[in-house]
Formats: structure tokens, C-alpha cells, sequence
């Protein structure tokens, strides 16, 4: 007995020793900041991470030769995740720099652990600001540049200044029908100018202009309500002074597209790799064996939906089958990264050497203002012959079907043989008679098809047509171009393509146009019709999600369209019937 208590305590001992030195190596601390370049005055937020619960503070001493430290704050949180209960700790302080340049927040000790060391820039204080910290609240916008790319990356910043309490705080968000905005980072710091103490509410956007021209950036508007301490018990909430402010605004010039460019898809950007993954070993490969090959591209200061498609080889000796691309967008305080990710199965149909020709994506670079090329270089494969047996499936051949129920098969071939006895049996002359009663049905049912769309056709027009008389009034070009810009902003394909049919009926003043082939008829722009074609891909083609499709590039090639059309005389601008008469 005294045994066996002997071997019960030294196996809860035992996993108590493994739990603790689990948790011991979960419990390496990790450190943040909010905000990694910031301006003489300002203040950011260090916050300290450690996985799991955890009683050893951060030691936040060290910080005070190049910090002003203002206090700290701890929190544990706790979360279930497909039963696993984990939790984390976090301590955050408030730092403000003593000097300008670069500083280091060095390596934080917790218990026997050190987070990593961090770099910040301490840049100087802008003595030319539009306020000298007399105004208790104001507003403040910048951009990184004044030119751009047309789908180049602009990042617009807006700082509202807070020295007063203030109550029901709100402000708009830049809006565009030419360009498309994603926000990147909110945060709050405090600044300090000529000795009064703001709290600073910073937004920063990324706006990718649609259009080449000039891009102007509206005026954003600041309200609130100031605060004031009730005189008495019955005095009502929010009788304060409300307050007002805007932002100034900014005018940007967009460039268009280089003609030095040689590359199918504009593309700017920054940082743009290539790089390739297998599912096996590519050089240890049989005839007939299926393996993955994915190719991933990534690049800094675009969304993934502008990463282009990349081209599938065709291959004599092997089959590729292309599966839909994964498409990921990140972001930080500074800028987006995007990541395409596309995977396709090669299957070897006959052995020998396989050539992988080379992969190569023209692209942009923002930075030195040149095209550059990203490549994969081709590789050779020595493909083995496949196993002998006669039973593998080749390359060629469908996947096999799943066997069904025993119930399933049985019925229809009760009813065959039921048949066939009815009709005599089997023999030659009434299996003809059934053949001809089968095609019988199916001319009957072709012409009653043939009979539908023939009526179909005669009736539709004039319900469209008394529909477009009803809406002739209310749909204005202005009203069905916003209608149209706000779908291809939102990359929805399907209202796309339903309000570019509305939007041509408009602009063409074509209340007969109903599909996207009259629409092609009517255009006749190679450009135009590469987008309608993808767009159709994108909703009724094998792959409806391939990701392929972009409702920013369409909306780019039918505001040049547009542009086109409109600067044509009257005399050729004036359109042919989509129905001549002969």
C-alpha cells in the first residue's frame, strides 16, 4: 500500500515539474509599442505581453534615463478556444522621451525572462505648427507626398488636439468616387506644446487613387461637446458647449501609368518577392503522381486584390489543375502588406525530363520610380516511369466515383429489366422501338424549349421597357455612375455587373440594353472587354471566387472609356442600334 502511495506521489509530482516548466517556456515576454517614430513632446505606449498568469512585474526602472515614465497598468485575460482555456498578462505604461534621435528601449527583465530590445526615433518638434498651444481643441491633416501613381498607396494622417474635457467626440471619414480608402491604425498619445498637455487622437488612411488627375481630399469635421460640472442635481447632461472643428484640404496630383511600363497589370508597389512551396519532393516524382506547387507573392503598399494572376504554363508531358488563390491583406501604423497565394496540382503524364518554364511578375517599385521584374527561375524535373498496374488511374482519366448504396442501384435496374420484358425480352427490333420512343420525347421536349424562348424573347423587351420608362427619371448618370463607383469600390462582382448595366443604359441612353454582350457590341475597347470577360469568369466560370477578378481595374478601364467617348465628336460618338434592321 505504502508502495503504491509512493508511485501516486511521484507521478503528480512529476506532472506538476512538467506543467510548471510548460508554463515556464510559454512565458516568454514580449514587448510593443504603439507607435515606433513620433515627434519631440509626444508619448507612447510600451506594452509588456507574457503568455499564461504570471506575478513578476516588468522592471520599468531602467527606462528612466531616457523616459519619462507615467505609471503602469496590469490586466489578465482569459479565453476558450475549442475547450482549451489560455490566458494572458499585460502591463502598459505611458513613456515620454527626453531627447530627440534614436532611442532604445532595452531588454525588460520579468522574473528570470527579458523581453526584446525595441528602437524608436525621437524626431524634432515642428516650430512652424499652426498652433502654439493656445487653442484648446484643433484639428491637423498631412500626406506623405504630393504626387502619386494612379493605385499608388497614399497615406493621409489626421490629428484632432484635445486640451479640454470633452464629450461625444466624433469625426468623419474621408470618402471618394475615385479612389479607395482603407483606415490602417487609430491611436492616442499626448503632446505637449509651449507646456500645455494635449491628447491626441491620430487616424492614418491609405487611399488608393482610381483616377489620374488631381485628387482632392475633403475637409473632415471634428464635434463635440465640451463638458461642464453640473451646478445641481437637476441640471441635464450634455448642456455643454458644442464644438466644431475642420481640417484643411489637401489637393494631390495622380500620375498615370508610365509608358515606360511593359508589364499587362500596372502594378505599384514596394518590396515584391516571389517565392514557391511543394507539396513532396518535386524531383523525386512518378508518372501519373499528382504533388502541389504553390507560389506565393508579396508586397508592401498594395491590397491583394491588385497582386495580378499569375500565368499557367502549358505543359506537353503533364496536366496542371489550378485551385482558387488565397488572398490576404495585413496592415500596420505605416503602411499595407498583401500576399497572393496561388496553388496548383502537376501530374506527370509520361516520364522523362519535365522544363518548369520560368515565372516572372512585372511590377512598379514606388521607391526608385522604375519597372522591376520579380522571377521564379524555371526548374528541370526527371519525371520516373509510374508503377504497372493497370488499376492507377492516369492523368487523364476522371477521379474516381464514390461506390453507392447497394439501395440506390437496385431500383433502376428493376425497372430496366421490367422493361425490357414488357417490350419482348431484349430483343433487336424492340430495343429499337424503345430508341425511337426516347427520341420521339426529346424532339417533343426541344421544341417546346425552342416554343419558350421564342415567347420569352417577343415578351421581355416590352417589360423592360416599361421598366426603364418608370425609372427613366430617377436614374441620373450622376446618380447611376455613384451607384456603380460604390460597387466596384467594394469588389462585389455581382451588383457590379447590375449597376454597369444600369449605368449604360443611362450614358448610352440605350433603354434596349440588357446583357453584358450587347454592352461589349456597343464599346468595342479591348481593355473593356478583357474586364467584362473577367467579370463573367469571376461569377458563372468553374471558379466563381478565383479572386481574379478586381472591381478597381474595371472601374479604371470604364472611366477611361468614359473619358474616350465623351471627348469624341457628336458624329462619332453617335452609336449603331444593338438590333439593325437589314
Amino acid at each position: 500500500m505504502k508502495q503504491h502511495r509512493f508511485l501516486l506521489f511521484s507521478w503528480f509530482a512529476l506532472i506538476l515539474m512538467c506543467a510548471g516548466f510548460s508554463a515556464h517556456a510559454q512565458n516568454a515576454p514580449q514587448a510593443s509599442v504603439d507607435r515606433n517614430s513620433i515627434n519631440e513632446g509626444d508619448s507612447l505606449t510600451l506594452t509588456i505581453t507574457v503568455e499564461g498568469s504570471s506575478d513578476d512585474a516588468p522592471d520599468f526602472a531602467v527606462l528612466k534615463k531616457d523616459f519619462d515614465v507615467f505609471g503602469s497598468r496590469q490586466s489578465t485575460q482569459h479565453s476558450l478556444f475549442n475547450g482549451s482555456l489560455s490566458s494572458h498578462t499585460e502591463w502598459q505604461t505611458t513613456l515620454s522621451p527626453k531627447h530627440t534621435g534614436q532611442i532604445i528601449i532595452p531588454e525588460l527583465a520579468v522574473g528570470a525572462a527579458k523581453t526584446q530590445a525595441i528602437a524608436i526615433q525621437v524626431n524634432a518638434a515642428n516650430k512652424n505648427a499652426a498652433n502654439d498651444g493656445s487653442e484648446p481643441v484643433f484639428i491637423e491633416s498631412q500626406v506623405d507626398r504630393n504626387a502619386v501613381y494612379v493605385q499608388q498607396q497614399l497615406l493621409f494622417t489626421v490629428r484632432v488636439f484635445v486640451a479640454v474635457q470633452l464629450e461625444d467626440l466624433q469625426l468623419t471619414k474621408p470618402e471618394f468616387d475615385n479612389a479607395s480608402v482603407k483606415q490602417l491604425s487609430e491611436t492616442t498619445f499626448r503632446r505637449e506644446i509651449n507646456g500645455t498637455p494635449y491628447a491626441v487622437h491620430e487616424l492614418t488612411y491609405a487611399i488608393f487613387p482610381q483616377q489620374a488627375g488631381e485628387l482632392t481630399i475633403p475637409e473632415l469635421v471634428f464635434s463635440a461637446v465640451e463638458a461642464t460640472r453640473a451646478r445641481s442635481l437637476f441640471d441635464f447632461p450634455g448642456q455643454g458647449r458644442a464644438l466644431r472643428r475642420m481640417s484643411k484640404q489637401i489637393g494631390v496630383h495622380v500620375k498615370p501609368i508610365p509608358k515606360a511600363f511593359s508589364g499587362t497589370v500596372w502594378l505599384p508597389a514596394r518590396n515584391l518577392t516571389l517565392t514557391e512551396s511543394w507539396s513532396g519532393t518535386p524531383q523525386h516524382l512518378s508518372a501519373g503522381e499528382s504533388i502541389t506547387r504553390s507560389i506565393s507573392i508579396r508586397a508592401d503598399s498594395v491590397l491583394a486584390a491588385q497582386l495580378p494572376a499569375l500565368e499557367q504554363p502549358t505543359l506537353n508531358n503533364a496536366k496542371i489543375y489550378s485551385d482558387q488563390p488565397t488572398l490576404d491583406d495585413q496592415q500596420d501604423s505605416v503602411t499595407t502588406h498583401a500576399k497572393r497565394i496561388e496553388n496548383m496540382a502537376l501530374i506527370p503524364t509520361q516520364p522523362g525530363a519535365l522544363h518548369l518554364p520560368e515565372t516572372r511578375v512585372i511590377w512598379w517599385d514606388v521607391d526608385s520610380d522604375s519597372e522591376k521584374v520579380a522571377t521564379l527561375n524555371g526548374e528541370t524535373l526527371n519525371i520516373s516511369p509510374g508503377a504497372a498496374n493497370n488499376n492507377q488511374p492516369t492523368a487523364d482519366a476522371p477521379p474516381p466515383v464514390a461506390n453507392l448504396p447497394t439501395d440506390s442501384v437496385t431500383a433502376p435496374q428493376v425497372q430496366s429489366n421490367t422493361i425490357t420484358q414488357a417490350l419482348g425480352n431484349g430483343d433487336t427490333n424492340t430495343a429499337r422501338i424503345w430508341q425511337l420512343v426516347s427520341a420521339g420525347f426529346a424532339t417533343l421536349w426541344l421544341i417546346t424549349l425552342v416554343l419558350y424562348w421564342r415567347a420569352r424573347r417577343a415578351i421581355t423587351p416590352r417589360t423592360d421597357n416599361v421598366i426603364d420608362q418608370k425609372n427613366s427619371s430617377a436614374d441620373s448618370d450622376a446618380a447611376a455612375w455613384q451607384a456603380l463607383t460604390k460597387a466596384c469600390h467594394s469588389n462585389d462582382a455581382a451588383i457590379a455587373r447590375q449597376k454597369m448595366l444600369q449605368w449604360a443604359r443611362v450614358f448610352f441612353k440605350r433603354s434596349d440594353l440588357r446583357t453584358i454582350d450587347q454592352l461589349r457590341t456597343l464599346s468595342a475597347d479591348g481593355a473593356f472587354e478583357r474586364e467584362l470577360q473577367q467579370l463573367d469568369n469571376r461569377l458563372f466560370g468553374t471558379m466563381p471566387d478565383s479572386g481574379a477578378w478586381n472591381g478597381e481595374n474595371l472601374l479604371r478601364v470604364i472611366t477611361q472609356l468614359k473619358k474616350q467617348l465623351a471627348d469624341k465628336p457628336q458624329a462619332e460618338a453617335t452609336l449603331p442600334p444593338l438590333y439593325p434592321v437589314s
